[in-house]
């Protein structure tokens, strides 16, 4: 074979290899026999995806988005003993815990019927394909998860349309969860919320349409297996297998250098973006990348966040239980129209364009377990971000969610009530009598309760990385080096012009004082050697 020839072939397994990264592979669904219905519900739409896409289900069914849990792992600060812990059994500080109110909670659970512990995990046909493949925008979670005949906003679902118009997830899809975490748009994680959408690069340089017009899947996505996405929420997970990496596209040494794109398009963009960003010379990039060792990426990009919408930053379920005179729950709103009371629920505070709190983090979390006991006399942190200077650790921008919950005096643990449920079966929403209601959560949770509650004071740390912002609008120098600077307060750090020493200020008054008065003694004898007559070599030798 001559050498055009083995050229030849050596050109046509390249476009092989590359085609793939740079086209998305859609496909026209209206003309599968399978898809052609009709449907009753939901899982059998999922039967009809099934007969083409054979190892779907049991990918996603080996993943948290399935199991509501991680893979075992031993929790830091735990007993030692390896746990599957997530969403399914542990507790948080805004809607407490999904144990016995699976029925509320797993509105976002990407399966249908999930409502109790009898829920089978195994049956492929519950996995909910549309809710993240939908792109007719004509498809709607359920309002429990019991309810398979799910409605769309116009009324019933058309199963036929939503089915034959499946695609690849989108911002949109992705966001009907993650941008509604907590109960409520942009409530959770201050960083995700519905103006990602339509984001311009001002808001996330990344995700914005003006910028690198990244969907959710470019950074999160199955690279091994296909279902099984990339990235981990601080809520839930301890560990950093599964963690991404700003390292990935933009190297170890960022500053001065181009991000490694992955597609055309990409490269494109970032082609473009450079052309009107202003260079960094050698040796200011060359000082950003020395700080990049210990500050995270997130910290000076991410300079503010809930940008444009509200986040919630306090949740007080003790104010809970306010009725009106026809003994309905009792809501309030603020000016901005946010909700600040409901008598479900308890009070609320909200924030816009807020400033981060920064902590140390090696990416890894403690996990309060459900049944650990604490000292309610401090706040409980229920996922205390781990690291420090001395661990590799770097500093990162932080939302903090504060607020008071319900746990157990005795015992000295948090409390997992029953929220969620039927007027008469001890779910608080309904009957508003707490004893009750942590009685019966706890029973369904195997732990012991008292008989004796109040609340306590509970944090939970968000680690930030949406909403980034490009170098003109990232944090600069006079940020952080002032008195009154970012990182005050941060431990195990000196930030020349905002950190003292007594040590370093004694040495350095020392050297200035001692300099001074060194000069002062040098100009004091050179005045008075200039005060003495001159005399002259020739009066000397006679």
């Amino acid at each position: 074979m001559n050498r055009n020839k083995i050229g030849f072939l050596l050109f046509l397994l390249s476009l092989l290899c590359f085609v793939p990264a740079q086209a998305e592979r859609t496909v026209d669904h209206r003309s599968f026999p399978a898809l052609k219905g009709p449907f009753k519900d939901g899982p059998s739409v999922t039967k009809a995806c099934l007969t083409c896409h054979l190892q779907s289900a049991h990918e996603i069914m080996e993943t948290p988005h399935w199991l509501w849990k991680g893979e075992e792992t031993v929790v830091p600060g735990s007993d030692g003993k390896p746990r599957r812990i997530g969403k399914a059994n542990l507790i948080n500080n805004f809607c407490i815990g999904i144990q016995s109110n699976e029925a509320s909670c797993t509105r976002c659970h990407i399966g249908y019927g999930w409502k109790d512990k009898t829920f089978d995990f195994s049956d492929p046909t519950r996995v909910d394909c549309l809710v993240c493949h939908d792109t007719t925008g004509e498809y709607a979670r359920p309002a429990s998860s019991d309810d398979l005949g799910h409605s769309s906003p116009g009324g019933a679902t058309d199963w036929v349309r939503v089915a034959q118009g499946v695609g690849p997830t989108s911002v949109e899809s992705c966001g009907k969860c993650h941008f509604a975490g907590g109960g409520g748009e942009g409530v959770k994680h201050g960083d995700l919320d519905p103006t990602l959408i339509e984001a311009g690069r001002g808001l996330d340089l990344h995700m914005g349409k003006d910028g690198l017009g990244f969907t959710c899947s470019t950074c999160h996505k199955g690279e091994e297996i296909p279902h099984r996405i990339t990235g981990h929420s601080a809520s839930v997970a301890v560990r950093t297998g599964d963690a991404l990496s700003c390292a990935k596209c933009h190297g170890t040494s960022p500053h001065g250098t181009p991000f490694i794109a992955r597609t055309q398009k990409e490269r494109n963009a970032g082609k473009a973006l450079r052309q009107t960003g202003a260079d960094l010379s050698g040796q200011h990039a060359q000082r950003l990348n020395w700080h990049a060792r210990r500050i995270a990426c997130q910290t000076c990009h991410i300079p503010r966040y809930a940008r444009e919408m509200p986040t919630k930053t306090w949740w007080d379920w003790s104010k809970a239980g306010r009725l009106d005179e026809e003994g309905k729950s009792v809501t309030e709103l603020n000016d901005d129209g946010d909700i600040v009371y409901m008598g479900i629920k308890g009070e609320f505070k909200w924030g816009a364009n807020l400033v981060p709190e920064y902590r140390w983090y090696d990416g890894t979390h403690q996990r309060y377990l459900l049944g650990e006991k604490f000292d309610p006399s401090r706040i409980l942190s229920l996922n205390l971000p781990r690291g420090g200077p001395e661990s590799g650790a770097k500093i990162w921008p932080f939302k903090i969610m504060r607020g008071r919950q319900i746990y157990d005096v005795n015992n000295r643990y948090l409390i997992q009530p029953k929220l969620s449920g039927a007027k008469g079966s001890g779910a608080y929403w309904k009957d508003f009598n707490w004893d009750v209601a942590a009685r019966e959560g706890m029973a369904y949770a195997g732990l012991d309760y008292s008989g004796h509650f109040d609340f306590v004071e509970t944090e939970m740390h968000w680690p930030l990385s949406h909403m980034n912002v490009e170098g003109q609008g990232a944090l600069a120098c006079q940020d952080c080096h002032a008195k009154t600077g970012r990182l005050a307060g941060v431990p195990g750090v000196y930030i020349p012009g905002q950190s003292r020493s007594r040590l370093l200020d004694f040495l350095g008054w020392f050297v200035v004082i001692g300099s001074t008065f060194m000069v002062l003694i040098h100009g004091v004898l050179r005045w008075r050697s200039r005060r003495r007559k001159p005399v002259r070599i020739s009066e000397k030798q006679s």
